[in-house]
């Protein structure tokens, strides 16, 4: 594994660690809680293997984690403003309060992911993978869905005003008390999904599925 991109605050072991893997980062991590912003704006990641990695608060601005893989990390509170995860690998990674704000997250796998509270502004998601993520009060304004799989998601909450979910595939979720006025639902499956309370006003509805069992 090479060097970690240049961070900022960097004690001794810190490289080391970095290139030994997971266990041996986290364990850095704890040993140093003074540290806790390591800096990779705008490193080079991409196709890393990350999987359990510590980067809570790390700040990965416009970072290139394309085809990276970012299972079980932990990426909570970090900033991913702009930052390229096309095609990553996040399954039960922990993004919770992540900024994410016009991050570029086209065909990555965020299932089972927890996006808690995160910021996805504008963000990029087209025809990515969210079964069974959780997305309570996620901040999805102007966030591009399109074609995405969501099926058994939790979008409670999420405030979702003009983004884009056409033909995406939302069906058994959970979007009680979801703010999607303006919101693009052309063609979008809600299947078996609960929007009660949820604010549908002055979205594009045409070919939406709404339909619920008996």
């Amino acid at each position: 594994m090479s060097e970690p991109p240049n961070p900022k605050k960097s004690r001794d072991g810190a490289v080391a660690a970095w290139n030994k893997g997971a266990a041996a980062w986290n364990a850095w991590r704890e040993q140093n809680p003074d540290i806790k912003q390591p800096t990779f704006k705008g490193a080079n990641l991409s196709g890393r293997d990350l999987q359990g990695y510590n980067l809570s608060g790390a700040n990965l601005i416009e970072t290139d984690l394309t085809h990276a893989n970012l299972s079980g990390a932990n990426l909570s509170q970090s900033g991913l403003i702009r930052a390229n995860l096309s095609g990553a690998t996040l399954v039960e990674a922990n993004l919770r309060k992540a900024d994410l704000t016009e991050a570029k997250l086209h065909k990555a796998n965020l299932e089972y992911a927890r996006i808690d509270a995160a910021r996805l502004e504008k963000a990029n998601l087209v025809d990515a993978r969210l079964t069974h993520a959780h997305l309570p009060s996620a901040y999805l304004r102007e966030a591009i869905l399109s074609n995405c799989t969501c099926s058994r998601a939790i979008f409670h909450n999420v405030d979702a005003l003009k983004a884009d979910f056409s033909d995406a595939s939302i069906s058994a979720s959970d979007l009680s008390d979801a703010k999607l006025s303006e919101a693009n639902l052309q063609g979008t499956s809600f299947f078996e999904s609960n929007l009660s309370g949820a604010n549908l006003s002055h979205a594009n509805l045409t070919n939406a599925d709404f339909t619920r069992p008996f």
